[in-house]
């Protein structure tokens, strides 16, 4: 898994321009899962998405932005890219929602 942070820098051609830049992170072992459409319409508030997933990782990461290691080209910056919504700290670990960026809206 990889956790992507978006920072901004500069544009070379406009100095007074920002471009946004993704850093991805190679993190470590996660646990997935899916979301279903009734627990995402009880989640997200009568939303449901075509890419929700449940993440369960190990420490307390801060990134905004997640990638699954064979979905994402880090060199590149190519592949599906998972927003991180409602974070959940516990004592070891930290579970989070994921929703794929591309994913269309199904119903909400």
């Amino acid at each position: 898994m990889y956790l992507i942070t978006e920072t901004t820098k500069p544009d070379p051609a406009k100095p007074f321009n920002n471009v946004p830049t993704l850093t991805a992170k190679l993190f470590g072992l996660c646990r997935v899962n899916n979301i279903g459409p009734q627990q995402q319409q009880a989640i997200f508030a009568n939303k449901v998405y075509s890419d929700a997933k449940t993440v369960i990782v190990r420490g307390h990461p801060k990134a905004n932005k997640l990638a699954f290691y064979g979905e994402y080209d880090s060199a590149a910056q190519t592949g599906t890219i998972y927003d991180v919504t409602l974070r959940r700290t516990h004592a070891n670990s930290t579970a989070f929602y994921a929703v794929n960026t591309k994913a269309g809206l199904v119903s909400g």
